[in-house]
């Protein structure tokens, strides 16, 4: 048992605020000149808008080439540039998963409405995605969910499949396959290099129907759009889909600002 500490005397709340308020800093208004708050009105924010529309702009310009390119083996972007596409993003949910995918999606995909893209950053680990998006899905029978997520990511939790199927959970997860495991040459260069450790080998939309999803394999880019189309459709009639696209390892991030060490 802890003793109870007696409760503050009026005399000490007295002089407990009046220290705070001899301590306090007033902050003076901006002058009308540099905002509208003093004067009732709402700032004037098109001067900021066109810049960052600019800045946006000349981003995008540079990296519309890997957004759409035809080469095979393919982008992962390209995806992501098919997803903005396809989808009635005003009834979609996406979040990524760890990794890469992230690194990856974070930057091009466009969300127009809250909760229409749920990110975690970094603060769990391959493979969460699937179940969040299942739960997602649940919460929100009628909007189309999708888990964007790698390889690596569903050697983690790829058994969940089989609870989506079982439960009637249509989602759709989106699966990068380039195989392997993207970025760990940077940290782990010798394990890379000598005994293959970011190597990965496997027919992940095979294994999905087998669980009880619908499963396609998408090997080039102008097939990606008509199957993120069809999956879609699929996951709505209450069943979960997963489409393997085969890309390329792309190491390529965008990271602001442009000049950033890592990019």
């Amino acid at each position: 048992m802890f003793a109870e500490k007696p409760a503050p005397t009026p005399k000490i709340r007295s002089e407990f605020f009046r220290k705070v308020s001899a301590c306090s800093v007033v902050v003076a208004p901006a002058a009308p000149s540099e905002s509208g708050w003093s004067s009732g009105k709402a700032r004037d924010g098109s001067r900021t808008a066109a810049e960052v529309a600019a800045m946006k702009k000349s981003w995008l310009e540079q990296w519309l080439p890997r957004l759409t390119s035809d080469e095979t083996p393919f982008s992962p972007y390209r995806v992501i540039w098919e997803m903005n596409r396809v989808f009635d993003r005003r009834n979609t949910m996406v979040t990524h998963d760890a990794g890469n995918p992230r690194d990856q999606i974070v930057p091009f995909y466009e969300a127009v409405t809250p909760r229409g893209y749920i990110g975690w950053g970094k603060s769990t680990h391959l493979g969460w995605g699937y179940g969040l998006m299942m739960g997602a899905k649940l919460a929100a029978p009628d909007k189309l969910s999708v888990n964007f997520m790698g390889d690596a990511a569903f050697g983690m939790t790829g058994m969940e499949v089989e609870t989506a199927a079982r439960e009637k959970i249509g989602l759709l997860t989106v699966l990068i396959n380039n195989q392997g495991m993207g970025g760990y040459d940077r940290g782990y260069p010798t394990a890379v290099t000598e005994f293959n450790f970011s190597n990965l080998t496997g027919q992940y939309a095979k294994m999905a129907e087998t669980l009880g999803a619908y499963g396609e394999r998408v090997e080039r880019p102008s097939d990606v759009g008509p199957a993120l189309e069809r999956a879609a459709r699929i996951t709505m009639e209450g069943r979960p889909a997963l489409l393997e696209i085969m890309t390329r390892q792309e190491p390529v991030l965008s990271r602001f600002p442009s000049k950033n060490p890592r990019n």
